[in-house]
Formats: C-alpha cells, structure tokens, sequence
C-alpha cells in the first residue's frame, strides 16, 4: 500500500498497531450515510504553518473512562485533511478550521457528528476538547517522534 505521506505512514502504523478495546465506544467507523467531506485549500501562513503534517499522541478523559486516540494532520496539495483514530478506527472529518493556535474541525463517529478543537502549546504539546451531543472529552497530549 503506498500512502501519501510520512504523516499518513506513521498514522497507519500506530493505527494497525494495537486495538483498544472500549475505544470504539467513542470514534469508530463513520455513519454508513456519511463520509469525509473535502476540505477547502487553505493558504499557509503562520499560524496555519504550525499545523504542517504531523500525528499527535493524545489522551481522551471523560469521568473516569481514559482512552489513548491518535490525531494526525495532514497536507497533500494544499488541502489540510485530519483524521481521528482510536485502535484500529479511523473518523472522517470535515470543515478543518484554523485560528491562531487553535485547530478546529467537525468529527463524524458511531455516537453521532461532534467537534474537535486542539490548541497548540508552541512547546510539542496540544490540549483541546471532543464534544459529541452533551458528552464532552477532554484531550490531552504531544507531538508524536
């Protein structure tokens, strides 16, 4: 299988590496009805810049539920794509949105459609929510090797 980019190739690897078994309860395969939507080109300037291909170890915190989830973002011309994996589960994502250090975009899962948003801390670092209906996930984590 030939993937695009390192960033994808490293995602595939820690995504076919190891299954958690409740992670499905969160992020699973998209709805059947539903797949990624492309995302607009967007231009690269420096606060988008900080975003460039990359995976991000994060861990999802909800009461006392902890599951780890893997965030990468990536380029292929010009286009930014996110994806969501947790174990061997990769979600679609649409709308990808940058602000200043905060990344947002919307997340199709198996309990329904949900928001994203990471903030990057400048030092390899992200902190950021995952709102599904009322279930909000706190996320915490780093830039992956």
């Amino acid at each position: 299988m030939r993937l695009p980019s390192p960033a994808l190739a490293v995602a595939y690897a820690l995504a076919t590496a190891a299954t958690v078994a409740t992670a499905s309860t969160v992020v699973a395969t998209p709805a059947a009805a539903q797949g990624p939507v492309a995302n607009a080109a967007r231009p690269v300037s420096g606060a988008v810049a900080r975003w460039q291909p990359v995976v991000y170890r994060v861990t999802l915190t909800r009461d006392q539920e902890v599951m780890p989830m893997r965030v990468v973002v990536d380029r292929i011309g010009g286009v930014f794509d996110v994806m969501v994996l947790v174990g061997s589960s990769v979600s679609a994502t649409a709308s990808v949105e940058f602000d200043g250090t905060e990344l947002r975009t919307d997340v199709l899962t198996s309990r329904g459609a949900g928001k994203l948003v990471l903030r990057d801390d400048g030092a390899g670092g992200v902190a950021g929510t995952l709102t599904i209906g009322r279930a909000v996930w706190t996320i915490t984590g780093e830039r992956s090797a």
